[in-house]
């Protein structure tokens, strides 16, 4: 079967009736500063069949340095974001993962079109920083390329930060997203990455960081 023949992402989105609020969620190139955040393990109008739990285990690591091209936004390597050993996916599944440092969503939305996105859980940087990472990979059976973006949000000014470029067919990418958090009122932080098109959205559990206005 050639490429031609692989359905569009956007035709199995219309198949698997995704609301149209979270096509417009998914959409947004340009998010508003006021954007609401979605909630922990929410797929973006995709099910959830499968939940799998690794503790002891943590989001798949970008490819090294010198396997990738890089910009100021964004960081690609060659090949997708590997399920956990052991793990296997079939055709109209999402399976999502709770791994030690995030979550990440995997949809098989044919027998050659995977999309995946992986959302750590921020951290507090030694220069009072809030910082999360986002990764997204398109395997090379979809048909054509995607638009993925990572968010920082913080209660309670929402969105802090994204990042996003297009993922293109067998690659992966990934973003950091930031914010100084230093005397600011928020002190819970989570972060998303989302796939244009998919429905595929993973979120991380918030989590408290010391970014309130007497911590340093």
């Amino acid at each position: 079967m050639t490429r031609s023949h692989f359905p569009s992402i956007r035709c199995l989105l219309r198949l698997a009736a995704v609301s149209v609020s979270a096509c417009a969620l998914l959409l947004a190139a340009n998010p508003s500063a006021q954007a609401a955040q979605p909630a922990a393990g929410d797929s973006g109008g995709l099910t959830v069949t499968r939940v799998i739990d690794r503790p002891n285990e943590k989001i798949p690591a970008p490819a090294e340095a010198r396997s990738m091209t890089s910009t100021s936004e964004a960081v690609t390597a060659v090949g997708e974001l590997p399920l956990p050993a052991g793990v296997t996916i079939k055709t109209g599944e999402t399976v999502q993962v709770n791994y030690a440092d995030g979550v990440g969503v995997y949809a098989a939305l044919s027998d050659d079109c995977t999309v995946s996105a992986t959302a750590s859980t921020p951290k507090k940087t030694s220069l009072s920083y809030a910082y999360g990472t986002g990764q997204a990979s398109v395997s090379d059976g979809c048909d054509g390329a995607v638009y993925g973006e990572a968010r920082l949000y913080a209660e309670y000014f929402w969105l802090q930060d994204y990042r996003g470029s297009s993922v293109y067919p067998g690659t992966r990418v990934t973003w950091p997203v930031t914010k100084k958090c230093k005397g600011t009122a928020s002190t819970r932080w989570n972060t998303t990455v989302a796939i244009n098109g998919s429905g595929t959205i993973a979120t991380s559990k918030k989590v408290t960081l010391a970014c309130g206005y007497s911590q340093f």
